[in-house]
């Protein structure tokens, strides 16, 4: 009976720690490089050359953007070589990865 109960407790400490790994694992934030590559493949879908544009993560002031305030999100900033103006710039969200806005200015 001992023996069932400390192997009974093993398996609950395994499945508890493997629940803790999990949640511990789904809260880390993306890493820049990811961030780009996904700001990347939305501007590739705009129909733009991401070949000939320089890529930038930049520093985030949410109180401008009401939108994405309580939201952990990283703005990627795309502009194009040698053209004055003409920026995208696409918010990510740091934890799913997903588009949350985009803004682009025009010549």
């Amino acid at each position: 009976m001992r023996i069932r109960a400390m192997v009974a407790f093993g398996v609950f400490a395994l499945l508890l720690a493997g629940i803790s790994c999990h949640t511990a694992w789904a809260a880390t934030e993306l890493p820049n490089e990811k961030i780009i590559e996904i700001a990347k493949e939305k501007a590739l879908a705009m129909g733009l050359n991401v070949n000939n544009m320089t890529v930038t993560c930049e520093k985030t002031y949410p109180e401008f953007l009401p939108k994405l305030a309580g939201r952990s999100f990283q703005a990627v900033t795309l502009r194009e070589n040698g053209v004055r103006g003409g920026a995208l710039w696409i918010s990510v969200d740091r934890n799913t990865g997903e588009v949350i806005d985009t803004l682009q200015e025009r010549d």
